[in-house]
């Protein structure tokens, strides 16, 4: 009895890390995937900090 219940806590102990670790390999991907479209537009976000900066004093 002791080892499945062992095995059963094993299990869903395992699925939980593999769940996290598919999860953030899968957002990895999707994030790198979709870096060649959005470079261009973080690139221009960036460089602007001063401007945030201003729009929330003035907010």
């Amino acid at each position: 009895m002791t080892r499945r219940r062992q095995t059963r806590r094993a299990q869903i102990a395992a699925g939980i890390v593999v769940g996290i670790i598919v999860g953030t390999i899968h957002a990895l991907v999707v994030h790198v995937t979709s870096q060649p479209e959005r470079t261009e537009r973080t690139v221009v976000q960036r460089p602007a900090p001063a401007g945030a900066a201003d729009h929330e004093r003035t907010r």
